[in-house]
């Protein structure tokens, strides 16, 4: 069993679920360093992380999604931005 939400307290019958039904998957923004035939290089806010770029056609500074090491999609400059904040503010609730 795993407690829903951020407290740190012992948690009572309603913050407790099932992980099983309650897990969501996230794609990251990052933005891409350098690519060698299907692999890009990808950089998460200074991380640098290998990603299968088969999917879809991407070359060094593009912003891409990355799910699950795979890129699924190109997005703008602007769009980055906005989810690199989104992100780093749902961070910074708990």
């Amino acid at each position: 069993m795993v407690r829903r939400g951020c407290a740190r307290s012992t948690p009572n019958e309603s913050q407790i679920y099932d992980r099983k039904r309650d897990i969501m998957c996230v794609a990251m923004p990052g933005k891409v360093v350098k690519v060698e035939g299907t692999v890009a290089e990808v950089d998460f806010s200074g991380n640098l992380v290998r990603a299968e770029a088969g999917l879809v056609q991407v070359k060094p500074g593009d912003y891409v999604l990355v799910h699950a090491g795979c890129i699924l999609q190109v997005i703008s400059e602007d769009e980055h931005k906005n989810l690199a904040d989104l992100f780093e503010e749902i961070e910074n609730l708990c």
